[in-house]
């Protein structure tokens, strides 16, 4: 367990994700977290000639879980499915590669794809990659929340553990626009300049 003892839970499957929080927002006596995850965000991606890159959508994802923990075994690192995306514990000491993203996706930015791993697959090239945006965690405390809390300040014997909450799909269309505002001031500083 890292030093920063912020926990986010994912509430309907009882996933976690340790984290770093960025920003606590207050709006209308309602206290809102904006945390990224400590460890590295991916995506496992197909590889073809044709088509370049492309990420395969978590529903469709089903070997190449298993072939993906294996390769990444090998560097000592461990693929997690945590509450909120797939991530990779443990230091990424080289970068394997970079590479272009698909055409679509790089549009005018001059970025490259940093591809952890590469495996094969039912004969076919996958690669682990690092995601190109950050991803950003809106949460909140709960009831969920506030009883693991302390159940793990009595496990770690650790009065600094925080737990929080994922927000479901319809509190955060109801959230977003009291807090886009916080949201855009941290975020300003990613645009292209006009």
């Amino acid at each position: 367990m890292g030093g920063n003892n912020i926990f986010v839970v994912d509430p309907w499957e009882l996933k976690f994700v340790e984290c770093f929080m960025d920003q606590k927002v207050n709006r209308q006596g309602n206290k809102y977290y904006l945390c990224y995850p400590c460890d590295t965000p991916v995506a496992i991606c197909k590889w073809s000639e044709k088509l370049g890159i492309c990420e395969i959508h978590d529903r469709d994802l089903n070997g190449q879980l298993d072939a993906a923990r294996e390769v990444l075994a090998t560097k000592n690192l461990k693929l997690v499915r945590s509450a909120v995306a797939l991530t990779v514990q443990g230091e990424l000491v080289e970068q394997v590669e970079l590479t272009p993203p698909p055409h679509e996706v790089l549009e005018d930015r001059e970025e490259f794809v940093r591809i952890i791993a590469k495996f094969l697959y039912r004969n076919e090239i996958h690669l682990v990659t690092e995601l190109l945006d950050p991803v950003l965690i809106v949460c909140k405390e709960g009831v969920l929340s506030t009883n693991l809390q302390r159940d793990l300040k009595e496990k770690f014997q650790n009065e600094q553990i925080q737990v929080l909450e994922l927000m479901s799909e319809l509190d955060l269309i109801t959230v977003f626009p009291k807090i886009e505002d916080s949201i855009a001031k941290r975020f300003v500083k990613f645009l292209p300049h006009q």
